[in-house]
């Protein structure tokens, strides 16, 4: 599990100021902020503490359960088994040249649990998938933790909330998007 601090949060989800206003207008308040909660032992060392201070991001090994993951793992398979392409929803995403790369399917995510695949997936001569669509992905997002109830449950569990305003200091973070 990964946390990243508001302020980078901001900056790495902000692809426009129109994202801004979807988020403000398609995610209801309920799910934009963790509620807190009370923990009596921190998890996070002061390691991982000062690495988040420092670098605004930190992991925590072992924090999710082998079962957990593996529900997870497993609804992530049945979403993408069940998603049916079409050639408006084939996009590629990339972290280099992204202005080659963003496109309406992209920009209009923010409100919706979308498919990303990988670079190299398509054949060349035919355009069918090259693997199966589970192995084709590069991400899924942006608001799994909103709108699927699997990923919603753990992004807004007991145990996280106390990890993000207990261990991390947090007073009001934002469920930004999930990926």
């Amino acid at each position: 599990l990964v946390f990243v601090c508001k302020a980078r949060e901001r900056m790495l989800t902000a692809l426009s100021r129109r994202t801004s206003a979807l988020l403000r207008a398609t995610v209801p308040p309920h799910m934009r902020f963790l509620t807190a909660a009370s923990q009596t032992q921190h998890v996070l060392s002061e390691s991982q503490r000062a690495q988040f201070a420092r670098d605004g991001y930190t992991t925590v090994p072992g924090f999710l359960s082998e079962s957990e993951c593996d529900e997870l793992r497993g609804r992530m398979i049945e979403m993408a088994s069940e998603w049916k392409p079409s050639s408006a929803t084939l996009s590629v995403f990339s972290t280099r040249n992204q202005e080659k790369t963003t496109d309406e399917y992209f920009l209009d995510s923010i409100d919706k649990i979308r498919f990303f695949f990988e670079k190299g997936v398509f054949d060349e001569k035919t355009g069918a998938l090259n693997r199966p669509v589970e192995l084709a992905l590069n991400k899924v997002g942006h608001a799994l933790r909103a709108l699927d109830p699997t990923f919603r449950r753990l992004c807004t569990s007991a145990r996280v909330s106390a990890l993000v305003h207990e261990d991390l200091g947090m007073r009001e973070p934002s469920l930004v998007q999930s990926m």
